[in-house]
C-alpha cells in the first residue's frame, strides 16, 4: 500500500539543520522507515504549511504508525499526517454496488428507473430500485 505523509519540522529539527546543512535527512528518514517495516519512495522538502511531504510503500496502516511514533520521539518532527492512496475506481465500484443515494432535488422525479419514495406512504417500493437512487420529495409544511 502506499501512503503520503505530509510533516512538520520541531524547532529542533530545524535547529539541526542549520548546525549541519550539509546532512542527508532524506537517508535519515529511508532509515526510520525501514526501521519501521515501510519503504520511502519519495521525499521532498515543501514551501507552506508542511515542511516535508514521503510517499511511503507499507503493508499497512499500523505500520505507518509505528513509522510515526519512531520518527516523532525523535524530537525532531512535531506534526505528521498520514494519507493512504485510494484507488477511484474500485472505490466507485463499492460504491455503486453498496450505496444507496436519495436524491432530494426534482432531478430524477420523472426518470421511470428512478423510484420516488415517501417512506410514510410507498416504502414497499424500495424493491423496485435499478439505479442505486431513489427520488425523495421535500415536502415543507409551513404555516400563516
Amino acid at each position: 500500500m502506499k501512503f503520503v505523509v505530509l510533516g512538520k519540522y520541531s524547532n529542533q529539527g530545524l535547529a539541526g539543520f542549520v548546525k549541519n546543512p550539509s546532512d542527508n535527512r532524506g537517508e535519515a528518514a529511508k532509515k526510520i522507515t525501514e526501521a519501521a517495516g515501510g519503504k520511502l519512495l519519495d521525499m521532498m522538502t515543501l514551501r507552506g504549511a508542511y515542511d516535508f511531504i514521503a510517499i511511503i510503500e507499507a503493508s499497512d496502516f499500523e505500520t505507518m504508525a509505528g513509522m510515526k511514533m519512531l520518527m516523532q520521539s525523535t524530537g525532531t518532527i512535531e506534526d505528521m499526517n498520514i494519507m493512504e492512496a485510494v484507488d477511484f475506481n474500485k472505490a466507485a465500484e463499492k460504491a455503486a454496488k453498496h450505496c444507496l443515494v436519495i436524491d432530494n432535488s426534482s432531478f430524477y422525479r420523472m426518470d421511470p428507473d428512478v423510484p420516488l419514495i415517501v417512506p410514510q406512504v410507498n416504502s414497499n417500493h424500495l424493491d423496485q430500485i435499478k439505479k442505486n437512487i431513489i427520488a425523495n420529495p421535500i415536502i415543507k409544511i409551513g404555516c400563516m
